[in-house]
């Protein structure tokens, strides 16, 4: 009986390549190798300028997260004092008046 041999298909973007059913999985290990590699190349080429500007938001996140922990600590610090005035108004108000 004889063998029946399929042809390896690999897609690359919107073309695809097939490679003949006479190569050798060496050579055909060679072939997948350099369209990853090409693969690779065109994601990096069109995730680059994505990853850059991601980049930029994230920094622009993490400058808001620290503007508003010291916010939280100002306001903590105001509220302290307000209520130590608080105190110190309602002393004021209940001492007799020389």
């Amino acid at each position: 009986m004889r063998k029946r041999s399929w042809p390896i298909r690999v897609k690359a973007s919107a073309r695809k390549i097939r490679v003949a059913t006479n190569v050798s999985s060496g050579q055909a290990n060679v072939i997948l190798e350099a369209v990853g590699e090409t693969m690779e190349k065109k994601l990096n080429e069109k995730f680059d300028p994505v990853i850059t500007k991601l980049d930029g938001i994230m920094k622009g996140v993490e400058m808001l997260q620290q503007e508003n922990t010291v916010g939280a600590q100002q306001l903590r610090r105001h509220e302290d004092q307000l209520q130590d005035h608080a105190v110190r108004i309602k002393k004021l108000e209940l001492s007799p008046s020389t």
